[in-house]
């Protein structure tokens, strides 16, 4: 679960998966730059991405545009991660979206 702000300053929790491919031509930056970090670092990168990309969003917009919060998420996704660490995301899918229970009820 990765727990994130939404524009307003709902506190949300998401759940997410992604799948990534290393460049083989960046083996050498990845191994120079990150050791044996290199997954904690990828990691690291993804959950920072996925937490600013969804404060660019109203609590309401998690509600339901889901499949263009989840577009614009892949999208970040794509190009700060392959600047950060060399990786190319392959597959995201935000999997589940926990607002609040009042937030809920009062939509």
């Amino acid at each position: 679960m990765i727990k994130c702000r939404t524009r307003d300053g709902l506190v949300l929790d998401l759940e997410a998966s992604f799948q990534y491919r290393v460049d083989p031509d960046k083996i050498f930056n990845i191994y120079t730059s990150y050791g044996t970090q290199e997954k904690q670092i990828l990691t690291r990168v993804a959950l920072d991405v996925i937490s600013d990309t969804a404060t660019l969003f109203n609590s309401s917009k998690f509600f339901d545009a889901r499949s263009s919060i989840q577009k614009k998420m892949i999208e970040d996704l794509q190009t700060k991660v392959r600047q950060a660490t060399w990786h190319e995301v392959v597959f995201f899918q935000l999997l589940s979206i926990n607002l609040p229970d009042a937030f809920e009820q009062e939509i």
